[in-house]
C-alpha cells in the first residue's frame, strides 16, 4: 500500500455555493473598514477569521454591516454571517437602500437562526415594502446591509464574511450511508442507479462479508457504479477510549484493507460511534486525519464538523422513526436556503426499525428531491472536487 502523506488541498466546505455573481465584500482586508464604517458609533468593529465582528455597544439595538453599492441589482442579495449565541439576536435580515427608502428583504427570526454560520439570501419578490411604496429595480441601489437586531436586554453581535448580489445558488445534496449494510447494495443502490444518483458509503471495514452487511464484491459494484467509498471504522470499539497511536493504527489498517481490496484510498471520514468525549478530541483527530490525506470528515452532530468542514451546512439523519413528510420538508428548508445539505442514514429496508430506513420512505424522499428544479445529488467526492 502507498504512502497516505497530507498533500491533500485543504480548502473550506461554505454552506453556499455559487455558479456566478458578484462579492461586494468578503470582509478581509482591515484597510475597508474605515470606508464601510464612517458612522458606527454604535458599533465596535474587530478582525475575525474570515470575516469581520459587529458587536453592538446597545442592549436590543442592532448590528450590522453595510456596504455602497450604486449599481443595478438584477435578481439576488445576500450576505454569509457566523452566530456564537442566537439567543443574543432576535432577528436578521437584509435591507437595501435606495434614495431616503429602505427596504427589507427575508427576515430571520432567532429559531431560523443556528450557531455557527447561516446564509440569508433573498430575491426581488422577498422585499417588503416601505410604507406602500414599491423599490424602482431600474435604478441604482445606493447601500446593501446585513443587520442583526439584539434580543431584549442583549446586545447583538455576528461575524459578517460577505455582502454579495446576483449569486445564483444550486444548493447540493449528499445521500450518504454509514457502515455498509446490505440494504443499500439490494435496496438503495437499484433505485439510486435507474435515476441517475450516485452516493457515498462510509465503510466499516470489519463488517464486509459478515451476515446483514455487503459482501466485498458487493462493496466494489458500489464503486464502479461510481459511488464515492469513505472509511467509517476498521473494528468494532469505542475509538474516543483509544490512545492517539492506537487510533492511528486502527485507521492504516482499514485504509491498507480498502486499497488492498480494489476499493481504493478513501479519502472522506465518518466518525463512528459510540465515541466517548469526542468533542474534546475533534481536535487532535483532525491532525491525524489531515495528515492521513483525508479531506472531509463529519460526525452526527452538525454543528462540529472537522478536517477539513468547519463551515457549517445542514445535516440530516434519515431513520423511520422521523417519517419521509419530515425529511422532505427538511429538504425544502436547505433548497430554500440554498444551503448544501447531507442526509445520512444506515440500512435501507422493508420493515425497517431503530435508526434504519424504511424502503418505502427512502423512495418518496429520493423523488422529492428529483423533483426539486437545480437541486444536484452527489458524492461527497464530487462535491469536494467542484468546489
Amino acid at each position: 500500500m502507498p504512502i497516505v502523506g497530507s498533500s491533500t488541498k485543504k480548502i473550506k466546505l461554505d454552506s453556499y455555493i455559487y455558479k456566478k455573481g458578484t462579492v461586494i465584500d468578503n470582509f478581509n482586508d482591515i484597510n475597508i473598514y474605515n470606508e464601510l464604517y464612517q458612522s458606527t458609533i454604535s458599533q465596535i468593529i474587530t478582525k475575525f477569521g474570515k470575516g469581520i465582528k459587529i458587536t453592538g455597544t446597545v442592549a436590543g439595538d442592532y448590528a450590522y454591516a453595510r456596504r455602497a453599492y450604486n449599481e443595478v441589482v438584477n435578481d439576488i442579495i445576500g450576505g454569509h454571517f457566523y452566530i456564537d449565541d442566537v439567543n443574543v439576536i432576535d432577528a436578521v435580515y437584509l435591507e437595501v437602500e435606495q434614495g431616503v427608502h429602505r427596504f427589507a428583504i427575508k427576515l430571520l427570526g432567532s429559531t431560523q437562526l443556528k450557531r455557527g454560520w447561516n446564509t440569508l439570501v433573498a430575491k426581488r419578490e422577498d422585499l417588503t415594502k416601505e410604507g406602500g411604496l414599491e423599490i424602482n429595480w431600474a435604478n441604482p441601489i445606493d447601500k446593501i446591509k446585513l443587520k442583526a437586531l439584539g434580543a431584549a436586554g442583549q446586545i447583538p453581535e455576528m461575524v459578517v464574511s460577505e455582502l454579495f448580489v446576483d449569486q445564483y445558488a444550486y444548493p447540493k445534496v449528499m445521500l450518504t450511508f454509514d457502515g455498509g449494510y446490505g440494504g443499500i447494495y439490494d435496496n438503495a443502490l437499484p433505485l439510486l442507479d435507474s435515476n441517475g444518483i450516485k452516493a457515498t458509503n462510509y465503510i466499516a471495514t470489519n463488517h464486509i462479508d459478515v451476515p446483514t452487511y455487503m459482501t466485498l464484491a458487493q462493496v466494489q459494484a458500489l464503486k464502479a457504479a461510481g459511488w464515492t467509498l469513505g472509511l467509517r471504522s476498521y473494528s468494532t470499539q469505542d475509538y474516543g477510549l483509544l490512545s492517539y497511536a492506537d487510533r492511528a493504527a486502527e485507521l492504516m489498517s482499514a485504509i491498507g484493507y480498502m486499497y488492498d481490496n480494489g476499493l481504493g484510498l478513501p479519502t472522506h471520514y465518518a466518525y463512528p460511534m459510540p465515541w466517548t468525549n469526542l468533542e474534546s478530541q475533534i481536535s487532535e483527530n483532525t491532525t491525524l486525519l489531515n495528515e492521513l490525506g483525508f479531506k472531509t470528515a463529519r460526525n452526527i452532530y452538525s454543528t462540529k464538523q472537522v478536517a477539513p468542514i468547519d463551515y457549517m451546512y445542514s445535516l440530516c439523519s434519515l431513520p423511520t422513526s422521523i417519517g419521509a413528510t419530515s425529511i422532505k420538508n427538511y429538504i425544502n428548508k436547505a433548497y430554500n436556503a440554498k444551503t448544501n445539505l447531507i442526509l445520512y442514514c444506515h440500512d435501507v429496508v422493508v420493515g425497517a426499525s431503530g435508526v434504519h430506513t424504511e424502503y418505502d420512505d427512502f423512495v418518496e424522499i429520493v423523488n422529492h428531491i428529483i423533483s426539486k428544479s437545480g437541486l444536484q445529488c452527489m458524492t461527497m467526492e464530487d462535491f469536494y472536487t467542484n468546489l
